[in-house]
């Protein structure tokens, strides 16, 4: 196996699981602005479980990629 630039081999796999995890945070919260979760989801409580759980997974990715969760601007609160 080549010699990594530093860290270990998978740093950069899970740096890119942590990007696609931040983008669909994202794009759950500019659904919590602009209203559409409803027309994607029965109810909010619904909604709110999907954006906890995307919540969760972007944090678990940004320790895994060694980097800081997702700040308050990108978090809706629900």
């Amino acid at each position: 196996m080549p010699a990594s630039s530093g860290g270990f081999p998978f740093d950069s796999i899970a740096g890119r699981w942590h990007d696609l995890a931040r983008r669909k945070l994202v794009f759950y919260a500019e659904l919590h602005r602009s209203g559409r979760w409803q027309l994607y989801f029965k109810s909010r409580e619904e909604f709110v479980a999907h954006l906890n759980a995307a919540m969760r997974v972007e944090n678990i990715w940004a320790r895994l990629a060694g980097r800081q969760a997702a700040d308050e601007a990108v978090r809706p609160a629900a």
